[in-house]
């Protein structure tokens, strides 16, 4: 195969998986609609074209969905100040040598009830798990973070993640990231933070 021909298969490669990471998102956002989640944002897209000058963007290092309850949870007040999140981790450049695979993560954030959702810086967040150097094995990481003096507004933290490879199907979705995230968020509604 010459050289043209081997950058046409790659880049073929690339979009199949590129497919399959996203219908892994809209799978897991689906299980999580289903249990009075919904999306911040909606479908959003972007047009990298318009940043042709900055080529290390057109691939995703990243891709995440965040969410908070829907109308119908929100009157259950604990999941007031509750955000929640799937994501991908592709490519870090120059991050952590732990990180040797892309990994699937997922989190829980408790924020004051009061606090402004879209005042949140939702693109740091989602790269906790390897910026504090986690190991991609299924454990939540739990931070309690009201004594923060740089996030007053955040009060508890959980997040995990796993290799990426291991979510082979919805099934294992579900029982990997879905069910343990749930699992959390309920513990994090039963235990609710003090709040002065």
């Amino acid at each position: 195969m010459d050289n043209g021909a081997q950058i046409l298969a790659g880049l073929a490669q690339a979009r199949v998986f590129f497919r399959q990471i996203s219908l892994m998102l809209r799978t897991a956002e689906d299980m999580l609609m289903e249990e009075g989640w919904e999306s911040i944002w909606g479908r959003r897209s972007s047009n990298i074209t318009s940043d042709y000058l900055r080529p290390e963007r057109w691939m995703p290092r990243d891709i995440y969905r965040f969410y908070i309850a829907n109308k119908e949870e929100k009157d259950n007040s604990s999941s007031n100040g509750l955000v929640i999140y799937t994501g991908v981790l592709l490519d870090q450049e120059g991050v952590w040598e732990g990180f040797t695979e892309p990994w699937i993560t997922c989190g829980a954030f408790r924020f004051k009830p009061d606090f402004d959702i879209k005042g949140f810086n939702y693109w740091d967040w989602v790269r906790s798990a390897l910026d504090d150097k986690h190991e991609p094995d299924g454990v939540f990481h739990e931070y309690v973070l009201e004594n923060e003096e740089e996030d007053e507004e955040l009060l508890f933290q959980a997040i995990m993640a796993l290799p990426l490879i291991r979510v082979t199907e919805a099934e294992v979705l579900k029982q990997l990231i879905i069910a343990p995230l749930l699992q959390k968020i309920d513990e994090i509604r039963q235990s609710e933070p003090r709040v002065e």
